[in-house]
């Protein structure tokens, strides 16, 4: 989503203050109004000239991954037909049946948490809603990815706008008032930040949550100078307390920590090499490495003590 996702990582990655980055925009052609449209939504045109703009400004700002033709799903069969430009030409991704990866990684992941919210109204019921959300959600996403609920895209992505704008406003809630501690452990040191409340309920959900955590870990290795003083980014466990009184918990590590390690995952290991070989200019790269949910009684006991 190249409007709110570029407007909100460029605020939280750029030190040279908002002025800068709103000339950054206005250098990209987005007006204030555009930030929060929904992407395939904007005609053919302003998106061309949009993600030329913003891939030669982006650069300069270190905003690589989010401009790289690469994340686009292309079907070249539209253009072809038309009589335009084949898979060797200069602009196929632009074709108007053209989605981002991005884009539908943040539908399909908003369709998902939608049937995974811990709330619930009754407790005798509550294995049966849950169930039933989860493959009502499940088929819902599958329906959006084989193309066969167009109405059902559209709702997807206003949701997954605001699952996205939510997160953004719970991480610079985070970031402003530093909740972040360092935790010396036996294995070594980590950062940790415990929510016993959150701006929205879609926190609520472990996708959702997840991705706050990989954004939060984004801010601190920006905002510390770890780089400057030599130093790794160290491992970032974020927990939220759900409705039910128990806590999420959701641990998520820098691929600079884990090389060499046994905890690094088959993933994790997969894409690093895949990128290298590629060189794709990715500045900064984590995955997550557990979600799991505990009592609140335990947590107070182990982790608040």
């Amino acid at each position: 989503m190249h409007t709110p996702y570029t407007y909100a990582v460029a605020g939280l990655h750029c030190a040279s203050g908002k002025r800068d980055v709103l000339q950054y925009f206005a250098e990209s052609g987005l007006q204030r109004d555009s930030y929060n449209q929904v992407y395939i939504s904007i005609p053919l045109p302003v998106r061309l000239n949009l993600i030329e703009k913003l891939k030669k400004y982006g650069n300069c700002r270190g905003l690589f991954e989010m401009t790289h033709y690469d994340f686009l799903r292309r079907d070249n069969s539209a253009a072809i037909q038309d009589g335009g430009p084949s898979a060797a030409g200069q602009v196929d991704h632009l074709n108007l049946s053209e989605i981002s990866a991005s884009d539908m990684a943040a539908l399909v992941s908003s369709v998902l948490a939608a049937g995974a919210s811990p709330m619930v109204d009754n407790e005798e019921n509550e294995g049966v809603r849950t169930s039933f959300q989860c493959r009502r959600a499940f088929f819902d996403a599958l329906d959006i990815i084989q193309n066969n609920n167009r109405g059902g895209v559209r709702t997807a992505l206003l949701r997954g706008l605001n699952m996205l704008r939510q997160v953004v406003a719970q991480a610079k809630y985070i970031r402003d008032r530093k909740m972040y501690n360092t935790l010396c452990g036996e294995n070594g040191s980590f950062r940790i930040t415990v929510l016993h409340g959150v701006i929205n309920s879609v926190i609520y959900s472990a996708g959702v949550l997840r991705r706050l955590a990989l954004f939060v870990l984004q801010i601190i290795h920006h905002k510390c100078s770890s780089r400057e003083a030599g130093r790794s980014p160290l491992p970032y466990i974020i927990c939220c307390r759900i409705p039910s009184g128990n806590y999420l918990c959701v641990g998520v590590m820098p691929t600079s920590v884990s090389k060499g390690t046994r905890d690094r995952s088959g993933f994790a290991t997969h894409f690093d090499d895949a990128s290298t070989e590629s060189g794709a200019m990715i500045e900064f790269r984590a995955f997550d490495i557990s979600v799991v949910e505990v009592e609140g009684k335990d947590f107070e006991v182990h982790i608040l003590r």
